[in-house]
């Protein structure tokens, strides 16, 4: 039905008894959902993201979307109504339907945002938890709201659940087995630029960010170790998704990548070289997101010295990584040499996105990833071309 609404009941005045209702509009956005291109995805469509079991709502304050000004949170699971009803008209309200924002400003200026939660533990709206879906209207003036406010929905596609992992761990050097499983302590995260979904200012069209920031949230999925994992996690394989990655003490991030149902591959660098990637992470003080590591193997498990690595940004100006001058990783070439011997570019203060390696002017091999939100931190991921 369109659109879809969910309506806010908010006192305008203070003291005032009379009311007004203030239709926030939720339409999902073909432009900030799969691969950003889609005009003629339909505003209910939920394909995707239609798994979730509780819904956020937020009004934040217009000068920093940080400050929450009010907030409720809807548990579909007790509201005993199908997901995609919460949207319907709501002029009558009943059982189920989301509550208004009980402590909502009568004055002051805000946005306000929508989030879904997929179905990962017992509680609705985990602090920390992934999104499946979150969107941000323009900013409005309580004291004078428009008619309708419309919050464009942008996509995570994390509904496919998993309840179990099985990782295989690899040196990032030279893709050979590790000698050692992962450390107790590590857990599984989704790495994902959530600033691409609420750049638009209330439009549906691409992100107006071209280098968008990552945030790290946690999946409820336990190590209990020998490099297995129990609990649910979620993968999405979009191009502008960032990554799910395994945490390890320390603030290293290993981007997981499939090899079968349950398996999965991790990659990680030496001691020496996690030493050498924090001498470039600690000047990376003024960043948001931590260091961006890509190994690249070509077919047949060797270094294509020759091969470059880009972020791209949509800006038509892709971003090339720096690399290593050898084998001390804290040493930059700068970015007109390629991965060289080592196979090793880096992105500082990565964003999160499409990325892609290209050799001598060839085809695009892309893949996603992203820095994590800690600018000490470092991220890799690993990629063999065809």
């Amino acid at each position: 039905m369109l659109p879809l609404r969910l309506m806010l009941a908010c006192a305008l005045l203070c003291g005032c008894t009379r009311g007004r209702r203030v239709p926030l509009r939720v339409q999902v956005c073909g432009y900030l959902c799969s691969d950003h291109s889609d005009s003629s995805r339909a505003s209910n469509d939920f394909t995707g993201i239609g798994c979730a079991e509780s819904v956020r709502i937020r009004a934040v304050e217009s000068y920093d979307p940080t400050q929450v000004a009010a907030q409720e949170c809807i548990d579909l699971r007790n509201a005993g109504t199908q997901f995609q009803d919460l949207f319907n008209d709501v002029l009558r309200p009943a059982p189920g339907r989301p509550a208004p924002l009980a402590d909502l400003p009568t004055i002051g200026r805000v946005a306000f945002e929508v989030a879904l939660y997929p179905p990962l533990g017992p509680s609705p709206c985990t602090m920390g938890s992934p999104f499946v879906a979150l969107g941000r209207s323009a900013i409005v003036d309580l004291a004078q709201p428009p008619d309708a406010i419309v919050v464009p929905l942008g996509c995570h596609e994390i509904c496919d659940i998993q309840q179990s992992m099985v990782v295989s761990v690899w040196n990032l050097e030279d893709g050979q087995a590790a000698g050692s499983a992962l450390p107790t302590g590590s857990t599984l995260v989704d790495i994902f630029p959530y600033e691409a979904l609420t750049s638009t200012a209330g439009s549906c069209t691409m992100p107006h960010l071209t280098m968008p920031r990552s945030e790290t949230r946690t999946f409820p999925a336990t190590y209990i170790g020998g490099n297995r994992f129990m609990g649910a996690f979620g993968n999405d394989q979009g191009v502008y998704a960032g990554c799910l990655a395994v945490a390890i003490p320390g603030g290293v991030y290993t981007c997981v990548e499939p090899s079968s149902r349950q398996g999965f591959n991790v990659w990680v660098p030496s001691p020496t070289h996690i030493g050498e990637l924090q001498q470039l992470a600690a000047a990376n003080s003024a960043g948001v997101n931590g260091l961006l590591v890509v190994r690249v193997f070509d077919n047949m498990g060797g270094t294509p010295a020759d091969a470059h690595v880009f972020f791209d940004s949509g800006s038509g100006n892709p971003a090339e990584a720096d690399y290593v001058s050898g084998p001390v990783w804290s040493m930059l070439a700068g970015f007109a040499t390629g991965v060289g011997s080592q196979g090793i570019a880096i992105f500082v203060d990565a964003p999160g996105g499409p990325y892609y390696v290209q050799r001598g002017g060839g085809d695009r091999v892309y893949f996603h990833a992203a820095g994590a939100d800690d600018p000490s931190s470092i991220a890799t991921y690993t990629l063999s071309l065809p």
